[in-house]
């Protein structure tokens, strides 16, 4: 059979496996790590028995080729933080943190919403975003009931931050500890880059939340908040003992992630803290091992074979270059594809195949520019595969879905989407704008003085609006003026059980 025709069936085996396989992933038709393995399976025969490679291909396409072994440090670093977190969550240090801060907020609601936007953003650039869903949206909902309170706002709010937690640090998700393992970029660089602006993304989330429910953040009972200050945190907290040291671990984990230099990479650091956390609070190795999620690292490793093999038989190469072609060289245009293609694509994808298949195709895309634009343009696959998260109610939202109707509340996707989209779009112009400014000051500027303008109209024209229109209470057929709904939060001794 002639080789061109070999190639091309190879390569038509490889991409609708892998198209294959996202959909199996997207529509749950399949166990993610079954899904994975089996198309890596698929595709490893392909290459052996129809390309001719060695059965040692797997191993170079699984782990990185070149001496580099990008993909090995990556599966390192995660493994260390899947056993640091789910150490410091047995011990309760993000459960008691958690509450504690919400008690200092004694229940007003710009403090508390503050307060549990402040919390969702840390616990989910340490946990990443289901951890971090299982353990604060409960919290939420004890805090609500306790106080009487709608928890919607406070959770639209948690559910709307996580992908900005999720890109918070280098080692904050899985997406973001293969884009900057890949691209080399150290703890420190990254969060001066990226961390820091996702500060301003959490204040314009802030805003826009507090904009969206500002009728419905309404202020507790006092006696409300006095059960709300009675209640202690400590109840979350197996033993004192492993809560302080695990506290003490994590933080100089993360100290040493910034001060420690190369050739010590964080793969190791991560490793070197977990075993001393298992060591030194004498805790049961096999234990701890059934709790991982050893599910994540099986299809980590379907994914990155499967990647790996696109790009053994050039597709992404391919692809890379179509896109370099399309932008013509443009720094500014490269950075802005690259944001929200991956947007768009983690939208409705895993974000971790559409991080790993995007990862060589920014890297084709920035060759040949110096190495600022080159980190740049990792930063901003990192911006996008988060962000996209937000534009549609697919993924962490059906967990968080499905933990408010096991409390008692519901709401409608369609309800979320409409919350999601904006904001999603709102931070993808945002970080565009912040790529903007830094290529043209000027145009950079000028984007965000008229924006200003319009958000600023916009706030004048509502609070004039509110000043006008007057409030007619609504009258019942007996005469009597009829309850406002919100009257249940703002007068709950009929129903302050707890």
């Amino acid at each position: 059979m002639d080789g061109t025709l070999i190639d091309i069936i190879i390569a038509i085996v490889v991409i609708s496996t892998f198209i294959a396989v996202l959909f199996l992933i997207v529509t749950d038709k399949l166990n993610r790590a079954i899904a994975a393995l089996t198309g890596a399976i698929i595709i490893y025969f392909t290459l052996i028995f129809m390309k001719g490679d060695k059965i040692t291909i797997f191993i170079d396409l699984t782990f990185g080729t070149g001496g580099d072994y990008e993909n090995l440090h990556a599966l390192v670093l995660i493994l260390g933080m899947l056993f640091i977190v789910e150490i410091c969550l047995s011990a309760g240090v993000f459960q008691f943190i958690s509450f504690q801060l919400i008690k200092m907020t004694k229940g007003n609601p710009m403090k508390l919403l503050l307060a549990i936007c402040s919390i969702t953003l840390l616990v989910s650039s340490v946990l990443g975003g289901i951890l971090a869903i299982i353990v604060l949206i409960p919290i939420t909902f004890v805090v609500a009931r306790i106080l009487n309170i709608d928890p919607i706002p406070y959770v639209f709010s948690q559910a709307l931050l996580i992908p900005i937690g999720e890109i918070f640090f280098s080692i904050s998700s899985v997406p973001v500890i293969l884009i900057t393992t890949s691209a080399g970029v150290g703890f420190v660089e990254y969060f001066l880059n990226v961390g820091l602006f996702c500060l301003i993304l959490f204040l314009v989330t802030i805003v826009y939340v507090n904009l969206s429910y500002r009728n419905k953040l309404v202020a507790p009972k006092a006696n409300l908040v006095a059960v709300l200050m009675k209640y202690n945190a400590w109840n979350y907290v197996p033993n004192k003992g492993t809560f302080y040291r695990s506290a003490f671990a994590l933080i100089a984990i993360l100290v040493c992630f910034m001060v420690i230099p190369p050739p010590i990479t964080p793969d190791i650091i991560a490793i070197t803290g977990a075993i001393v956390l298992v060591v030194v609070n004498k805790l049961n190795g096999r234990e701890i091992i059934q709790k991982l999620d050893l599910e994540l690292l099986l299809y980590l490793l379907g994914i990155f074979f499967i990647t790996g093999a696109m790009d053994h038989i050039q597709i992404i190469e391919s692809i890379g270059q179509g896109l370099k072609d399309l932008v013509g060289g443009n720094p500014l245009l490269s950075l802005l594809t690259v944001l929200w293609l991956s947007a768009f694509l983690s939208s409705v994808i895993d974000d971790i195949p559409v991080a790993k298949v995007l990862i060589p195709i920014v890297g084709i895309i920035s060759f040949g520019q110096p190495h600022t634009l080159v980190n740049s343009s990792y930063y901003s696959l990192a911006f996008g595969t988060a962000l996209g998260d937000n534009l549609t109610p697919l993924g962490d939202t059906v967990i968080i879905k499905n933990i408010s109707e096991q409390h008692g509340y519901e709401f409608s996707m369609g309800q979320y989407f409409k919350l999601g989209l904006k904001i999603g779009v709102i931070h993808l112009i945002a970080v565009s704008i912040y790529f903007t400014f830094f290529f043209n000051s000027t145009i950079g500027l000028i984007i965000i003085l008229c924006i200003a303008i319009v958000i600023s109209l916009t706030i004048l024209l509502q609070y004039l609006n509110k000043r006008k229109k007057p409030h007619i209470q609504p009258v019942s057929e007996t005469g009597n003026a009829e309850k406002n709904p919100l009257d249940a939060q703002e007068n709950p001794e009929a129903n302050n059980s707890i």
